[in-house]
Parts: C-alpha cells; sequence; structure tokens
C-alpha cells in the first residue's frame, strides 16, 4: 500500500482517540487530518483537522488513499 506521496504521508496510529492513518505534511510533519472507518457508511472517511488547507493535488493523493483502504477492506470504489 503507497503510503507516502510527494507532498503528504499516510502514518498508522493505533492509540486512541486516534486509530486509523494521521495525514502528515512531508516538510514540516505538521498534522493535517486522520483515516478512520465510519461504521455508518462502512468505509475510510478523511477528517481535515481544522487549520488545514489543501491543493488539487494533495486532494487527489487523500483520494488515492482511500481507495487503497477501501479496497483493502474489500469495498469497490464507485
Amino acid at each position: 500500500m503507497k503510503t507516502k506521496y510527494k507532498f503528504i504521508e499516510f502514518v498508522e496510529v493505533v492509540k486512541p482517540p486516534l486509530c486509523g492513518w494521521v495525514c502528515v505534511n512531508n516538510t514540516h510533519k505538521d498534522r493535517l487530518g486522520y483515516c478512520e472507518y465510519y461504521k455508518s457508511w462502512k468505509q475510510w472517511t478523511f477528517n481535515a483537522f481544522e487549520t488545514a488547507a489543501f491543493s488539487h493535488d494533495c486532494l487527489l493523493d487523500i483520494a488515492d488513499f482511500l481507495r487503497q483502504l477501501n479496497e483493502a477492506d474489500g469495498i469497490k470504489s464507485k
């Protein structure tokens, strides 16, 4: 599974309150948001932290990472 992209990377976290994947920027390692499994929707979702801002390229990378997580859990992308 690809976890490192041009500007961001995803780091797995298994310590509450964040269990899932934290998204950090590659330059300063600032935390931008996290991916968690959303039971109501039965798929992985991304939750941005309040001060985070994203470019088009970063959003595509986040979408790609979510696709990988969901496909690994047997959830087909539409």
